[in-house]
């Protein structure tokens, strides 16, 4: 599989209150992290696929030796078994909710 990246398209942000309820309505499992400024930090290989989206402020994301810059509402989908980085872009505490697909 390959990086999927999905760009937020509508006007308004996203809400989180409205991204948590819509998960827990559809039995869908998250967790929320939140980010801070600082260097690029490394996340292991897992062996199940995640999705990450960043519900405010800009995240860097490296896979593969490829950048990718996330903003409000984006989403990445990265397979099982690859390792990344990421930091903070933009934005003092930037919130990311993460779904894993065992």
């Amino acid at each position: 599989m390959e990086i999927k990246i999905e760009r937020w398209n509508k006007k308004e942000k996203p809400d989180l209150e409205d991204i948590e309820q819509n998960y827990k309505k559809n039995n869908i499992n998250y967790h929320l992290f939140f980010a801070f400024p600082g260097p690029m930090q490394p996340d292991p290989a897992v062996n199940y696929e995640q999705t990450k989206m960043v519900v405010n402020g800009s995240v860097k994301f490296e896979v593969d030796g490829k950048e990718f810059i996330l903003k409000d509402g984006d989403k990445i989908t990265i397979p099982k078994d690859k390792e990344y980085k990421f930091g903070v872009v933009d934005g003092y505490e930037v919130v990311v909710v993460t779904l894993n697909k065992y």
